[in-house]
């Protein structure tokens, strides 16, 4: 599911750069590719040293990874924030006061292509998810 949320943002940044012309956006996109690359030597290392330290310390790197990433920055902030709350508030019909307060123009753009929000939304719930398969993996890490 970490990776799925990575993926998913990328995508979803890589678009955003290109629909509204704000380059700095893809940034996430080569962060998400090094957080994904440490994803993957974390399980890879996991797996070739289960029972033993490393693999303990790789097991607990990959869940710090996955929560702060996955979860609380995109999840939670990117998707629920950025995007959910923000289509809420115009879809609630606050005034534009409002959300100029909430998501300032410099770095927020009103909901205005279906395809950017929508993938934008998505991060929320794949985040929750990715959070769900998180709390399992440390379970089964303590039981190791």
């Amino acid at each position: 599911m970490s990776l799925a949320t990575l993926a998913l943002t990328s995508a979803h940044h890589l678009y955003g750069a290109r629909l509204y012309g704000t380059p700095w956006r893809a940034h996430v996109a080569h962060v998400a590719a090094w957080v994904a690359g440490a994803i993957v030597v974390c399980v890879i290392a996991g797996r070739l040293w289960s029972g033993q330290r490393a693999g303990r310390v790789a097991h607990y790197a990959l869940l710090a990874l996955t929560v702060a990433v996955c979860v609380a920055w995109l999840g939670l902030y990117e998707g629920g924030y950025n995007h959910t709350l923000k289509n809420l508030v115009v879809w609630m019909g606050l005034s534009d006061d409002m959300f100029r307060v909430l998501f300032p123009p410099a770095i927020y753009e009103p909901p205005g292509d279906l395809l950017f929000e929508v993938s934008g939304m998505l991060q929320f719930p794949v985040g929750l998810l990715t959070g769900h398969v998180a709390r399992e993996w440390s379970r089964m890490g303590r039981e190791s």
